[in-house]
């Protein structure tokens, strides 16, 4: 019980019937508080809705082409994924690009590279337009400001061409505001009306050619299908049609060719016809000739095939005989094969003081320190000339005539030592004396070289005949004289000699002094 005397005030507010409730001031601030927490909260649910109160990396697409138009919060995709959003669109102005704004998510901006390009494409089946982000290759990730051009690859411009062409159709097609509004199925129903049969017949044929495109397409996993095998062959000329483009401009060259020179195409083919009817003719008119040659082969052959094991030896001497001229004598500055060889033309007899070299009254120191008498030098026999015998299976056919054999026959006549030879053939002229006047000393005559006597006179020429068995000719003289002077030439006989002992010759002094 309250104590007596206390006041209490239990008068509630004018919306209160029991007296008890809030009093309207209390009532006010209540309102108040509520609202403004309604308030705040519904702000806070606006910002996130419009992602205010998001981190997000803002960039920037550079779009030509943006179709219908960008809603705002349009979806951005990337690789499939939901990755922003659109926050607005800048529209062009003079010929530049629509400027869109992105906001992308922070933890799937770190995995687009920089090298994306952009385009707008569906996103649904009511067609509302999204942002694809188009992977271009590996590179840093985009950052906050970054600027995205578009995507102008042959797919992306097919794909916005065949959009714009399909909504040009839907535009066409559209009904007018003031009919009602059944739109594209009223416009089907009036296309429809009274041709339910033919529709019919046409649905089942449709279905008939659907069924047999799904055959071709759905073949065994294992095997490729029609369809497939159609691709890759389409794919396959696409990609050779330039090459064989090239090649077919490369072969009507020769055709061409073939047509301005027809005539002499002609004239060639009738020259070989000509020559292989000459040819045949030529063969049948000497065919006896032909066989004869094929008959007499028939030894040759035989005795090749006898020698075949001998023919490898041959090539393998060859082989190295080869590869030792080339290793040793090849001279790679003149590209020519050169070989140091020391060839000697020595005389039958030992060297005496007639031998010794004179050049006019000159003579060298060996004319008087070398012998007076000379001596025959013994020639193996094996080295006498007439000595070699054929053997018996290449020996020459019985009745074979040789030539009649001569006496040895010496350049510088028969003796030790050699005669004098008159010397009005080629006299020697007198010693010159001084000049008078100071000029360069007379010059020898040619017929005077480092050899006593006459060289290329009548002399040497008539020996040189003998020995070759008729006149010699100047260059017979020219090539063998300077080689068969000072040596021993014998020609043998079928019959003995007269004189059987020592072989005639014969030392024409046109070779006297023939040094060693």
């Amino acid at each position: 019980m309250p104590a007596q005397g206390s006041v209490v005030d239990v008068s509630g507010g004018s919306f209160s019937a029991s007296g008890r409730g809030w009093s309207d001031r209390a009532l006010l601030l209540a309102g108040i508080a509520v609202l403004a927490i309604l308030g705040l909260v519904t702000g806070l649910l606006l910002a996130k809705s419009k992602g205010y109160l998001e981190d997000t990396v803002q960039v920037n697409a550079q779009l030509m082409n943006v179709g219908d138009g960008l809603p705002e919060r349009a979806d951005v995709k990337f690789r499939g994924m939901l990755v922003g959003a659109v926050t607005s669109v800048t529209p062009a102005e003079d010929g530049k690009p629509n400027i869109v704004h992105i906001d992308l998510k922070p933890e799937h901006a770190s995995g687009i590279p920089s090298t994306v390009t952009a385009r707008v494409v569906p996103s649904n089946v009511f067609a509302v337009s999204s942002v694809q982000l188009v992977d271009n290759g590996d590179g840093a990730p985009v950052r906050n400001g970054a600027v995205i051009t578009e995507d102008t690859k042959l797919p992306t411009v097919l794909f916005q061409t065949t959009t714009n062409k399909l909504r040009e159709v839907l535009a066409a097609t559209e009904r007018q505001r003031g009919d009602p509004p059944v739109g594209l199925i009223g416009v089907f129903g009036e296309a429809t009306q009274g041709r339910g049969d033919k529709l019919l017949s046409s649905g089942a044929r449709l279905r008939a050619i659907l069924t047999e495109f799904n055959a071709m397409v759905t073949a065994s996993p294992n095997d490729p299908s029609t369809i497939a095998a159609l691709e890759k062959v389409s794919d396959a000329l696409s990609s050779t049609s330039p090459r064989l483009l090239d090649n077919l401009e490369n072969a009507l060259v020769p055709l061409r060719t073939l047509a301005q020179k027809k005539d002499d195409v002609r004239g060639l083919l009738s020259a070989g016809l000509h020559t292989t009817g000459t040819t045949a003719t030529a063969i049948d008119n000497h065919i006896d000739q032909m066989i004869g040659i094929g008959t007499h082969l028939t030894p040759v052959v035989g005795v090749l095939a006898q020698n075949a094991d001998k023919f490898v030896p041959i090539g393998t001497r060859v082989r190295a005989l080869s590869d030792a001229a080339f290793a040793n004598g090849w001279d790679p500055g003149r590209q020519v094969i050169g070989l140091n060889l020391i060839l000697s033309f020595s005389p039958a007899w030992t060297y005496v003081r007639d031998d010794c070299p004179r050049y006019g009254e000159l003579a060298g120191p060996s004319c008087t320190t070398a012998p007076e008498t000379r001596q025959w030098i013994d020639i193996p026999e094996v080295l006498q000339p007439g000595s070699y015998k054929p053997p018996p299976d290449i020996a020459p056919p019985a009745g074979t005539m040789f030539p009649p054999p001569a006496a040895d026959i010496m350049l510088h006549g028969a003796g030790p030592n050699p005669q004098e030879v008159d010397r009005a053939a080629n006299p020697v002229l007198p010693p010159f004396g001084p000049p008078p006047n100071p000029a360069p000393a007379g010059v020898a005559p040619a017929s005077f070289g480092g050899n006593v006597g006459p060289v290329g006179s009548a002399v040497e020429r008539e020996q040189l005949g003998k020995a070759l068995g008729g006149d010699a000719s100047t260059s017979q003289q020219l090539l063998l004289g300077p080689v068969a002077r000072g040596t021993t030439i014998s020609v043998s006989r079928d019959e003995p000699a007269a004189d059987a002992g020592q072989p005639n010759s014969v030392q024409p002094n046109a070779a006297q002094g023939g040094g060693r």
